[in-house]
């Protein structure tokens, strides 16, 4: 057994997979051996602790709280030959051998103490999710079970995560602003190459704590990023705002060019376009729609920026009869928490959706409980019509939740869609009661 305090192996999973499975063999051939009788009697075999940080609230899952529980285990981890584990949905494992069941019991009920006031652990019904003690010489089985989901889920993480990197946006790379010559040089590009390759998908889905995200529809958008990296790296193409809205303009008929001539069968299924107003006028907009109206089965979302709305309201009025005939829907993009509190109806400004823009303020003003204006202005425009973007982290998630929402976008949505977990559950499912295995 490793002999860390806190195992920081990059993968603890396969470590205590491998071990439960040796546990498991090695208790398989000693019920075999009639001369095995007695062997544990003469020597206290292995047990483990594991604790369900999972599905605690947000604030008993911060680093304080953390370092706590694990100064509570640590003293086990050290008098008798084990480790401990920190997972990485942020569970604790403890493994040690030789220790008695009064020992862990005690510090089972330490940990109890510790996390009293949270839900999961306050409600007798569901503090048994919380934490469970097993004896792996007597009983290895229901450990082995244990290591097994825990192996599965972190290489299910591991797999969604590969698997969404093509959306996210990496930090900026360090690079000179985009000036006018770069803007010529690379709408020089874009009109020679085909932008198939940068096209990304990223879901906008329905979220409920104890279920994986629940898809609507897809936003569909060239990735600036790859762009960059591929045309003119060492540019930040984003850094000049005015710069960057011409080249907006046309990376829109770029996109269009490629989805007219897309045979993908997702395009008769909802998703969404970020376009500028004046590409909704277009010839490439309109041989767009020439093209794959008939074959949708349902609407298209058409995202505008506020500023650009703001800029062109004469000219949005003009296309509007035209999209609502063809059964395209608007969302108002660009919004952050204040710029939300203004708009009370967006129905009357012809708005089926609102985009609110995650910041690390919100984050601030939720753990300051400072929200109360923005969820009720979120409940007067309808939760079903506003869509929180940018959710990178799960404080984000938290704090939209938190708040009313139930539509959300971003790099932590995409992890937890493609490897189907939930918020809560699918970090982790805790076994179903704190007992002591084979006593």
């Amino acid at each position: 057994m490793p002999k860390d305090n806190v195992a920081m192996n990059e993968r603890p999973e396969r470590i205590i997979l491998d071990l439960a499975e040796r546990l498991a063999k090695r208790a398989s051939s000693l019920a075999n051996d009639p001369l095995s009788d007695g062997i544990e009697a003469r020597g206290a075999g292995y047990s483990a602790l594991f604790c369900n940080m999972a599905q605690l609230r947000s604030y008993h899952r911060d680093v304080g709280h953390r370092r706590l529980a694990e100064r509570i285990l640590k003293p086990l981890a050290n008098q008798y030959s084990g480790s401990l584990f920190r997972l990485f949905t942020g569970d604790l494992l403890l493994l040690v051998e030789g220790v008695s069941e009064v020992k862990l019991k005690e510090a089972a009920g330490r940990l109890f103490l510790l996390f009293a006031i949270d839900p999961l652990v306050a409600d007798e019904r569901t503090r048994v999710r919380f934490l469970r003690i097993y004896n792996l010489t007597r009983e290895p089985k229901p450990f082995l079970a244990l290591a097994q989901r825990l192996f599965e889920a972190r290489s299910q993480h591991d797999e969604a995560q590969k698997n969404v990197e093509r959306v996210r946006e990496p930090a900026p790379e360090p690079g000179k602003p985009m000036n006018a010559s770069d803007l010529v040089e690379v709408e020089k590009a874009l009109r020679t190459s085909d932008v198939e390759g940068l096209v990304a998908r990223q879901a906008i889905c329905v979220i409920n704590r104890d279920q994986p995200p629940q898809p609507t529809f897809d936003e569909i958008f060239v990735s600036v990023h790859r762009l960059q990296s591929a045309i003119i790296p060492g540019t930040d193409l984003m850094a000049n705002p005015w710069l960057f809205q011409d080249l907006t303009r046309l990376l829109d008929q770029r996109l269009l060019a490629t989805l007219t001539k897309s045979r993908d069968s997702r395009l008769r299924e909802a998703f969404s376009l970020n376009l500028n107003i004046e590409t909704l006028t277009s010839e490439k907009f309109l041989a767009f729609d020439a093209t794959h109206c008939n074959e949708r089965s349902q609407s298209v979302l058409v995202e505008l920026q506020m500023i650009d709305v703001l800029a062109n309201l004469s000219e949005l009025q003009r296309a509007r009869p035209f999209l609502k005939d063809r059964r395209y829907r608007l969302c108002l993009d660009g919004l952050n928490h204040e710029t939300l509190l203004t708009i009370r109806s967006p129905r009357d400004l012809g708005f089926d959706f609102m985009k609110l823009h995650w910041t690390q303020e919100m984050g601030d003003l939720y753990r300051a409980k400072k929200l109360d204006d923005l969820q009720a202005t979120i409940q007067k425009i309808g939760p079903e019509r506003v869509i929180l973007a940018h959710c990178d982290s799960e404080e984000a998630v938290e704090t939209g939740m938190a708040v009313g929402l139930m539509l959300f976008q971003g790099y932590h949505i995409d992890v937890l869609k493609s490897a189907g977990l939930s918020m809560s559950a699918a970090r982790m499912e805790a076994e179903p009661s704190v007992a002591v295995e084979g006593h």
